[in-house]
């Protein structure tokens, strides 16, 4: 929403997306609807809401607006998704990491509210692993379902059939070494 102002956006946009998301519906009542829009979309998260999206996002704090404020415009009922500021993957310890994950969880799941942990946008390229894994761990402190067994200690190591690591996993630990 830096680029365009929230005005243009009611004129030039919001119809079409509107026409979207209800013909999407009709023809898939099933599909769940999400819209990314960087920047500060507080000003039209009312409009979001009236398109009938399933979820928004993503909430950047670079954005100028929190979880919760978030939260507080669109109610319970809207899913939302972000939350945790990008820059803190190049930026913060996994700590911190943590810590801001945890509340993002509090201020999006409030009253039992549907949210989606992640970050504010793309993560960039300097992003750490270890910072990413604390995400992680953090959503998986409060998830309702424990944490699956072969991810405990670090990171998910994926394996093919005939037992040998995947191009995934050994690209997930070739990275850990990389920070190491």
């Amino acid at each position: 929403m830096s680029v365009i102002s929230s005005r243009h956006w009611r004129e030039f946009v919001l119809p079409h997306l509107n026409n979207v998301c209800t013909e999407l519906h009709r023809c898939c009542p099933d599909a769940k609807l999400y819209c990314q829009i960087c920047g500060n979309v507080r000003p039209i998260l009312e409009d979001l809401v009236e398109t009938g999206l399933d979820c928004i996002a993503p909430l950047d704090l670079l954005g100028g607006f929190s979880v919760a404020q978030a939260r507080q415009i669109v109610g319970p009922h809207m899913v939302l998704m972000g939350g945790v500021n990008t820059l803190s993957f190049v930026r913060s310890s996994p700590a911190e990491i943590h810590a801001e994950a945890l509340g993002c969880i509090g201020q999006g799941a409030v009253g039992g509210a549907r949210y989606v942990l992640g970050s504010g946008c793309a993560l960039p390229r300097d992003g750490r692993l270890e910072n990413l894994l604390a995400l992680r761990d953090a959503a998986f402190a409060c998830a309702s379902q424990p944490q699956p067994p072969e991810w405990s200690g670090g990171a998910p190591r994926a394996s093919t059939a005939a037992g040998e690591d995947s191009t995934s996993g050994r690209d997930l630990n070739r990275a850990q070494e990389r920070q190491a």
